[in-house]
Order: structure tokens, then C-alpha cells, then sequence
């Protein structure tokens, strides 16, 4: 019932231009976050996210693809007045430096198991989870950011009753980690400290507001049902894979 605007280019038009996102960093992956004069827009590219950083991505006048509910419209090409750069808003990402660590949570979260992995629902499925990136730790790779980031996602779980584990998401493809809070539909859905506006949207991207921070909406590895008690975490399971890392939060 929501309509969207889609703002489109291509990679030579996007990457050359003065009055790029800010803090651009040129993660085109799918879903990812840019923030354009002060509003967040996400990134979707090539149909899947992938193969996006190249010239390949070429615009070329364009073409159509017909389907109901679909329309596009060229931008008429005209003078354009002097740009100006858009206003720099403060990053939602916590103010930690990333050379120091945030205080740490009441309690050691477990790894679920070794060697780490996914964070899998008991039944092996993929659970409810909302993910977050953080930008001022990128790359992971670099000092002690990984660290960092994962002490963030633990902090973050801390704060809701609903969060029942945390994936953690540093990747050699992927600079920038990411925190993924992980809970099921019935804990979430009865909890009283749900998303600001809560609509119970669980499709594959959708936003979340979580004390004033955008968290990315992601479950049962296609966002489809979800609105259903059989996505129900059951006390976890690994699924063994490089760059992910889960933790359970301590009761």
C-alpha cells in the first residue's frame, strides 16, 4: 500500500558526481543505506546487488520492462544551475571512537558454537533478525573495529527484551561490519518495546526504527512468512560460514 520513489543512474554518472551521499563509500550491495540531503534511500542495483562497482552499469538512454504497478520517467535534460552540496547530517552510528571500545554489557554473550557462523534457528532456518552497519569502523579489518562492532551489537541487544542473540558480520567482501539482532516472531510481536510505529512488516529490506537508529528487517532468508509462530528461534543453531559470527545473550 506504500508507494516509492526510485531515483536512477548508473555507476560512471553516480561515482563522478560532486553531490554523491554522504560519506559515500560506494557499497552498492543490495539494501545497503545512503543518506541523500538528510534522508536514508536504499541501494538496489543489477537485480541482486552484485557486479555493481564496474562501467558495466550503464544507463544508455534506458529502456522498458513492462509490469503493473511500474512507471518510468526520464528526467529532461536542461541546464542545470550550479550544484550544491547537500547538508551534512550527523551519522546515526553510536559517537564511539573507533579505536576505543564502548562499555561493555552486563554479561559475556556464548558463541553458539565453533567454528562460528550464521545465526540459524534451532530448526536450521533462518531466524528474524534486523541488521545494521557501522560505518565508522570500515574497514573491520583495521585495529581492534571488529571488536568494537561486535561490543556495539552486544550493547544495542542489551537494550530490548526481544533480542535474544546477535550476528555478527565482517566478511572480507563486505569492509564495513554489521550488527544483526536476532529474536523470533512470538517474542518479538508480545514485546512492549517493539519498533517505533510498529506495522509488523517483515518483508526482505524493510526499515525499522529502533531508538532513532534505521535497522534493516531481514527473515527466513527470502522475508517471506514471517508473520507466523513457525519462525521461532528454539535456543539457535549454527550454520558453519566465514565472516559470520553468532552470539546468545545471556539470560
Amino acid at each position: 500500500p506504500v508507494p516509492r520513489c526510485r531515483l536512477v543512474t548508473d555507476y560512471e554518472t553516480y561515482t563522478t558526481a560532486s553531490d554523491q551521499a554522504t560519506g559515500e563509500n560506494f557499497d552498492f550491495s543490495w539494501g545497503a543505506l545512503k543518506t541523500f540531503n538528510g534522508e536514508w534511500w536504499q541501494t538496489y542495483c543489477n537485480g541482486n546487488g552484485q557486479n555493481c562497482n564496474t562501467s558495466a552499469i550503464v544507463w544508455g538512454g534506458g529502456s522498458i520492462y513492462v509490469r503493473d504497478g511500474y512507471s518510468c520517467y526520464v528526467k529532461k535534460v536542461e541546464p542545470l544551475p550550479p550544484i550544491v552540496s547537500p547538508t551534512v547530517v550527523p551519522s546515526s552510528s553510536p559517537s564511539s571512537s573507533p579505536s576505543s571500545i564502548p562499555s561493555e554489557s552486563q554479561n559475556d554473550y556464548i558463541a553458539l558454537g565453533s567454528p562460528q557462523g550464521e545465526c540459524r534457528q534451532a530448526s536450521g532456518s533462518y531466524p528474524l533478525k534486523f541488521s545494521k552497519r557501522y560505518y565508522d569502523l570500515d574497514p573491520h579489518t583495521s585495529g581492534n573495529n571488529a571488536e568494537v562492532a561486535k561490543q556495539r551489537c552486544e550493547d544495542a541487544c542489551d537494550m530490548y527484551s526481544w533480542c535474544l542473540a546477535i550476528e555478527v558480520v565482517t566478511r572480507d567482501i563486505w569492509p564495513v561490519p554489521k550488527c544483526r539482532m536476532v529474536t523470533d516472531y512470538e517474542t518479538y510481536t508480545t514485546a512492549s518495546d517493539q519498533a517505533t510505529g510498529e506495522n509488523f512488516d517483515f518483508s526482505w529490506g524493510a526499515l525499522k526504527t529502533f531508538n532513532g537508529e534505521w535497522w534493516q528487517t531481514y527473515c527466513n532468508g527470502n522475508g517471506q512468512n514471517c508473520n507466523t509462530s513457525a519462525i521461532v528461534w528454539g535456543g539457535g543453531s549454527i550454520y558453519v560460514r566465514d565472516g559470520y559470527s553468532c552470539y546468545v545473550k545471556p539470560e
